[in-house]
C-alpha cells in the first residue's frame, strides 16, 4: 500500500472513530433536545469533513450530510435508534474500517 493510500485510510478511520464517539455521546443530547453542545460538535465535524459549517440547517439534516460523507448513505430512523452499517454498533462499525495493527493500538 502506498503512503498516500495509507494516509487516506488512516484519515478515514480516525474520522469514523471520531464520528462514532461523537454520535454515541450526542445521542442522548439529541433525544433530550439540548442543542448547544450538539450544534457545536456538528460544526466541528462539518469543518473537518467539508471545510465549512452548515449552521443554518437543522440538526437532522446536518447529521445526515455527515453520515452520507462518512458512510456513503445517511442512516434511517430516529437518531437514538440508528445503528451502524450491517447492524453493527457505531463503535464496531468505526473499528471495522481500521487495519488490525491500529485496532490493537487503540484497544490495547
Amino acid at each position: 500500500m502506498g503512503k498516500g493510500k495509507l494516509v487516506a485510510s488512516l484519515t478515514i478511520g480516525l474520522l469514523s472513530i471520531n464520528f462514532a464517539a461523537w454520535n454515541f455521546a450526542a445521542t442522548s443530547a439529541f433525544a433530550q433536545g439540548t442543542g448547544g453542545g450538539v450544534k457545536s460538535e456538528l460544526s466541528k465535524l462539518e469543518q473537518r469533513l467539508f471545510f465549512k459549517t452548515y449552521d443554518d440547517g437543522d440538526d437532522e439534516t446536518r447529521l445526515q450530510r455527515i453520515e452520507k460523507r462518512v458512510y456513503g448513505d445517511p442512516f434511517q430512523g430516529p437518531i437514538g435508534d440508528r445503528g451502524g452499517t450491517d447492524g453493527l454498533t457505531w463503535q464496531e462499525d468505526a473499528l471495522a474500517v481500521l487495519p488490525e495493527v491500529i485496532k490493537r493500538k487503540l484497544l490495547g
